[in-house]
């Protein structure tokens, strides 16, 4: 039989056993967690407080069209171009953007800081055909020809 005394000690070094061999323990016990702490692919979104997953913690092209729900396609580009002299002031250019169909959406923005007047307008741009974004522009032509307009897109479905 055993004794209560001994009964006593065996129930203490068990639950001391337990704090120091538990890492959920330890990690409760010192109020952190660390990485071994752990469960690989136990943090789910409810974990990770509202915008604490910063640019740096994401990994270049790790996320895409399939990571971002209700988009099935993503694609990111830029066009330069020369503004042609006819002097309307409007001018519809076509960008390559390899993999762009009709109906996709497109966000463009100019890039391009202008020193001829009024800056350039960005009217539309929509894929018309298969690897083409046309942008409709708006520019103030009395400088003459010859000046750069750089743009960026994001093309996406």
């Amino acid at each position: 039989m055993v004794s209560v005394k001994m009964y006593g000690f065996i129930v203490a070094a068990f639950i001391a056993g337990a704090f120091v061999a538990s890492p959920e323990l330890r990690a409760y016990a010192a109020n952190t967690v660390g990485s071994a702490d752990i469960i690989d692919g136990s943090i789910q979104s409810i974990d990770i407080g509202n915008g604490q997953v910063k640019a740096a913690d994401i990994a270049t092209d790790a996320v895409g069209a399939a990571e971002l729900q209700g988009v099935s396609k993503l694609k990111f580009s830029s066009c330069s171009f020369v503004f042609p002299d006819d002097n309307t002031g409007i001018t519809a250019i076509d960008c390559s953007v390899t993999g762009a169909r009709p109906g996709d959406h497109v966000i463009a923005t100019l890039a391009t800081s202008w020193t001829c007047g009024k800056n350039p307008v960005l009217l539309s741009a929509i894929v018309n055909t298969n690897d083409k974004v046309t942008l409709n522009l708006s520019f103030d032509t009395s400088c003459g020809t010859g000046s750069e307009v750089d743009t960026n897109m994001i093309v996406y479905r």
